[in-house]
């Protein structure tokens, strides 16, 4: 589950970076990350419990239980601040180069 959400947050991130308004990527990660992490784990269970009918019990005990809505926000979190790291100054700013 954990490496799903690094890989989702890595393409956001990579995405989001030259994007001028990043709010559709912060909602599609967060997104993106639950459903990944909620399916990746019921068929994780599933296989665990040699048994695939328990993958709709899982799934929403992922959904409900704090990790995975913990990680989308996290994942979002992380999203936003590479993007407004990534920014380039505007003119007139002190970082422009233009004293």
């Amino acid at each position: 589950m954990a490496a799903v959400v690094c890989l989702v947050t890595f393409a956001h991130v990579v995405t989001a970076a030259g994007q001028a308004n990043p709010w559709r990527q912060l909602v599609g990660t967060a997104v993106l990350t639950a459903v990944a992490a909620i399916l990746v784990g019921a068929i994780g269970y599933g296989i665990t419990r040699s048994d695939f009918a328990w993958m709709p019990a899982a799934a929403v005990h992922f959904a409900i239980g704090p990790f995975v809505p913990g990680a989308a926000v996290l994942s979002s979190l992380v999203v936003a601040a590479s993007w407004a790291v990534s920014r380039s100054p505007g003119p007139g700013s002190i970082d422009s180069g233009i004293i």
